[in-house]
This record gives C-alpha cells, structure tokens and sequence, in this order.
C-alpha cells in the first residue's frame, strides 16, 4: 500500500472531502479507496495500465485517483473535453481503460471501466513499468496543432508532501485535469486538510463555500480575483476565516493586486510558479501587494542566463506524448523555460 493510503487512515474521523452539502472524512475516504481496490480486482485492470478518469471533482474521483496510484497505472484525468476532442486525447494518451460514471457523483459500483483495445507502448511509461511508478498524462492545449500531453511520475509529484506542515481548509478551485488542481489535492490530504469544492467558479458561489466551511486558503486565478472586486462579493460574506489567497496562471495585473490587499489587509496574498511541465515551484512574495517572488529550491534548481530562466525538477515531466525533444516555454512573464 502507497505511503498516502496509509497516512489518510492516521486522519481518522476530521473531514477530508467536502462536495455541496456532503462531508467525506478520512476514514470515509480510506474506505472508498478500498472498495476501488476491490473494484479493480473484478474487473481486472492490470496494474501499469493507461487508464483515463473522465469526471471532474467528487469524492468518488478523488479516492479512484488514489487508488489508480497505489496501482501503479497511469492516470489520464479528462474534464469537460467535448466529446468531438475526446477520441484525440485518448489517442494522444494511448489510454487502454476508460472509467466512466453512469451519472455525476456516482459510487464506484455505479461506474463502468471499457477497454479500449489501444497499445500503451511508449518509452516513457515503458520506464514507469521498469520503476514500477504510477503516472500522470496531462493535457495543456497549444496554439496550434495537437494538445500538448506531458508524462509525469507520479510518486515524485506525491513524495514532495511526504514531510508533515500546516492542516488547512483548502477550496478546490482548479480542476482535477489541471497540475495546480492535483496539487491542491496531494497537499491538502497529504496533511489531513480538508479540501472545499464548488459547483461553479462564480464570486458568490465561492464566497459562500469560504463562509460555510471556514476555508482558509484560496487558490486562485487573477482573473477570478478582479471578478470578486467588480462584484464587491467580500462586503456579502464572513470571510474571516480565510488567510491566505495564492494566485497563477496568469499575469496578475499591478492595480488589481494593490486594491486587494487594501481591502483583505488581514489576508496574505502570495503568486505561485509552475508548469505541467515542471511541477509547482515553491515560492516567496515580498509583500502582499508587490509582485516581486522569489523561487525556492526545494526539489528545484535554477538559473538565469541571458534573461532566460532555466529550472530543473525533480519531479519534471519525462516529456510530451506528440513531440520528441525538450520543449521551450514562452511563459506570461516573458523568460523561457526550459525541462
């Protein structure tokens, strides 16, 4: 049994997983991580196989995530995808198993697995099988062409929360196919946190989600954060309860970020780093309102040469399912990124 499964069950009856009005404790969640295991025996999936999850946040998600890593499969998270791009992304994926809910937020003997008949011979889940690692295909889509699908090991990304920090009260704002998304989730019940989600990413909804469940750590886009002052959602709920907001993705514009920290002067505002590609590097603002971070080296490594920012991670993609070489990141803050 993977280190994670083992630790859940230390977490005991504190809440795990909140989904609208329904709280999932740890013990609930070890159980349903169980009855997967069990699910995977009947209906033999083979451990190592490629195998895509195609549902978005629930309890039932979360506890076939972890149990795919203990596994040993390569997971392939799939949300919202049309169904005219799906076949391309299960291409792209070489995805050998579907599991999919016969309706959202179904148990796990509600669900149906289909074999695909494809062939998951690529060399870089040939070298998960020769690690006897679990990974992760993530899709990020691209200018043009083809969406951009990277491997990644999935032990690494989980060992980086092995070391116990600080439990908290997370809302699940990013998406389960999204690498801030996943890492929302193996940080928050890695330190038996409880993780919030919403239905809709709207001001109200997650302001009154913040409110209800005494989230503590938002986080976030700048995007959604400007909606929240255009809304004025703040002056309409108890968000005392909530300290930090941590913001990415995209550039934060100057403006936006002062007036925010005017108004939630007790609330530490901190923009994060990371790429599919690379994972999500730790980092260190300044101050709330300034936008200045400085990277961390915890996992990472990384340089500056000739205006380009250079990172190496441990935890890195093995590379990108529809190119062959190394790719070079233009990112919003306009250095290169290189793996």
């Amino acid at each position: 049994m993977h280190w994670i499964i083992n630790r859940l069950s230390n977490f005991a009856d504190a809440q795990a997983l909140i989904f609208g009005d329904s709280v999932v404790t740890y013990s609930e969640l070890h159980n349903k991580i169980q009855d997967w295991v069990g699910f995977f025996e009947q209906h033999n999936l083979p451990r190592g196989a490629v195998v895509s999850i195609e549902g978005n946040w629930s309890s039932t998600t979360c506890a076939l995530l972890l149990a795919l890593v203990n596994n040993g499969n390569i997971v392939v998270p799939i949300c919202g995808v049309p169904e005219t791009k799906l076949n391309d992304f299960l291409d792209i994926a070489k995805a050998q198993y579907r599991l999919l809910p016969a309706l959202e937020n179904a148990p796990e003997a509600e669900w149906e697995m289909q074999a695909t008949g494809r062939q998951a011979n690529h060399p870089f889940y040939s070298q998960l099988h020769s690690d006897t690692h679990a990974g992760l295909v993530l899709f990020s889509s691209g200018t043009t062409g083809r969406p951009k699908a990277s491997v990644l090991d999935f032990n690494k990304l989980l060992d980086k929360h092995q070391a116990m920090r600080q439990t908290r009260r997370t809302l699940a704002f990013l998406s389960l196919d999204h690498i801030g998304g996943i890492n929302t989730l193996l940080h928050t019940i890695s330190q038996g946190g409880a993780l919030i989600t919403v239905t809709e990413r709207t001001p109200d909804t997650v302001f009154a989600a913040i409110e209800r469940w005494q989230v503590q750590v938002l986080p976030t886009t700048p995007t959604f954060l400007n909606m929240m002052l255009i809304s004025k959602v703040i002056t309409r709920y108890d968000i005392s309860a909530l300290n930090l907001i941590t913001y990415g993705t995209e550039p934060m514009p100057p403006v936006t970020l002062r007036k925010l920290s005017e108004l939630l002067p007790q609330v530490q505002l901190k923009q994060t780093y990371g790429l599919s590609e690379v994972g999500i590097l730790p980092t260190k603002s300044r101050s709330s309102s300034d936008l200045w971070i400085k990277l961390g080296n915890s996992g990472f490594a990384h340089k500056i040469i000739d205006n380009i920012l250079w990172i190496k991670s441990d935890s890195a993609m093995m590379g990108n399912l529809t190119k062959k070489d190394f790719l070079t990141l233009k990112t919003s803050s306009k250095l290169t990124v290189t793996t």
